[in-house]
């Protein structure tokens, strides 16, 4: 019974991974994230992970990579009754929507004075020949990136994280696996790469998309290489996902055929 915690994430993976797998939609965050820590081999032990236990049963699960916020499981009501006990103290705690009212219980008063910092929605691929694939695009074509391209996807990288100084991401998850995996999108127009967008591992036959990056102002090469990316994920899942922060992304990902599956709240644990 209760919380137990390691800084080994394949430890984790083998007592956790089957609970995730069950669920891999609504546990897709965790299983990237959590792959991506093993690939990276660990290095420091500076995350941490913990699941909780009903018997022999795994009932709940979370994950905290460093610069990142803590990641949730669903919960069960005891799993979610001890979970501020068990996280990382201070990092913000990302969980299912649907989990709300089990922190919100008395049994959990220390949770009263927490704060949204985020909402999340979840949405997944529908059909996407049944939607607004027929817009107009600029000139050009797409094409998969390979190792040949890591140095301007590098710099590209770079880019963007100067004009987004709060992302966290890192560079081997958005830019190298995807490469190593044919899974990042290129929009070329005049024979010139001027547009990406990315995808994650292929995990339980479910990816997400990932960073859609336009380095220059000029024509939509951006929605382009994004319709792309949609297009080939498709054909490499049974299941894709993406993540909108904005009511604006998730317009855009309406209207290219994809459809709310859940949402996700970041909270800010009280002091």
């Amino acid at each position: 019974m209760g919380w137990h915690t390691t800084t080994d994430v394949d430890r984790f993976l083998a007592r956790v991974g089957p609970f995730l797998r069950s669920d891999p939609l609504t546990h897709h965050l965790l299983l990237t994230e959590a792959d991506f820590w093993s690939r990276a081999g660990d290095p420091g032990g500076a995350a941490s992970f913990g699941w909780s236990r009903d018997g022999a049963r795994v009932d709940g699960a979370w994950l905290h990579l460093p610069d990142h916020s803590v990641v949730c499981s669903r919960l069960a009501p005891s799993a979610a009754a001890s979970l501020l006990s068990a996280v990382p103290t201070g990092i913000p705690i990302g969980v299912d929507a649907r989990d709300l009212g089990l922190l919100d219980r008395p049994a959990v008063p220390a949770t009263e004075a927490a704060s949204v910092l985020a909402r999340i929605e979840v949405l997944r691929l529908g059909d996407p020949s049944a939607s607004g694939w027929n817009r107009s695009r600029p000139l050009g074509a797409a094409r998969l990136a390979d190792r040949d391209d890591l140095s301007l996807l590098h710099s590209w990288f770079e880019q963007f994280r100067r004009q987004h100084p709060d992302d966290t991401s890192s560079v081997e998850f958005v830019i190298d696996h995807p490469v190593d995996e044919r899974g990042l999108v290129l929009w070329e127009s005049e024979g010139r790469p001027v547009a990406m967008a990315s995808r994650t591992s292929l995990i339980s036959d479910v990816v997400r998309l990932g960073l859609v990056y336009q380095p220059e102002p000029g024509p939509t090469y951006a929605e382009a290489a994004l319709d792309a990316a949609c297009l080939a994920a498709s054909r490499a899942a049974t299941h894709v996902l993406a993540f909108s922060g904005s009511a604006v992304t998730t317009a855009s990902y309406l209207s290219r055929g994809f459809e709310l599956l859940s949402e996700r709240v970041v909270l800010v644990p009280p002091t």
